[in-house]
């Protein structure tokens, strides 16, 4: 789901776990803030698989930075 390894999914889980509110919502949100889940939403590609090859060969550009 998302395109994360088993390890990356339960450390964002532990990390939404420790946050104040509902932990389900504060997980979800974690992920939306993924730069490859932005990408996606934006419509620049037209899956998650592809922005995710696109943030890690790093062409994508932030502030005009690669990430």
């Amino acid at each position: 789901y998302y395109g994360l390894m088993e390890k990356q999914f339960k450390n964002l889980f532990k990390k939404a776990e420790k946050k104040k509110g509902v932990t389900g919502e504060n997980f979800l949100e974690l992920l939306e803030r993924r730069l490859d889940s932005i990408v996606y939403r934006f419509g620049i590609t037209k899956s998650r698989a592809q922005s995710r090859q696109l943030v890690l060969h790093s062409h994508i550009l932030v502030n005009g930075k690669k990430v």
